[in-house]
């Protein structure tokens, strides 16, 4: 799986342990939606983690290219906006998958993903599981 955040998105996640640690996950971090959308056309990404207001051409310029392109319009898009009726309706005109308006909480981010992308939570050991169910 490969998913793009943007940087300060990023930060609140560098010290724990996520969903963004694992070995079968890239990350790519992004200041720009110039940058988000270069990454993706090289990547094809399978998620992407961003604000509504982002460095560079407008979001609503660069998911709407995204979701014209047949190569890159089965990305998932998360979007962190502000808490107002003006920026969520911006994220629907993007076409976000999701969004989560701020103060936007780590660990809902985070939930989001993992749905997104379906995923399920890893524990710290496994359990093996018989044919019939029984452990």
């Amino acid at each position: 799986m490969k998913i793009i955040i943007s940087q300060d998105i990023y930060k609140l996640f560098q010290d724990k342990d996520s969903l963004l640690n694992r070995q079968d996950i890239i990350v790519f971090q992004t200041g720009s939606n110039d940058e988000t959308l270069k990454i993706h056309l090289a990547e094809k990404v399978n998620l992407i983690i961003a604000e509504l207001d982002m460095p560079g051409m407008t979001s609503e310029l660069l998911y709407a290219t995204i979701r014209k392109n047949p190569e890159l319009r089965h990305v998932m898009v998360l979007m962190i906006s502000p808490n107002t009726m003006k920026s969520v309706e911006r994220c629907s005109r993007c076409m976000a998958d999701a969004v989560i308006t701020k103060p936007a909480n780590p660990a809902l981010i985070l939930a989001k993903a993992q749905s997104l992308l379906d995923i399920s939570w890893r524990e710290a050991s496994q359990v093996r599981v018989s044919a019939n169910g029984k452990v």
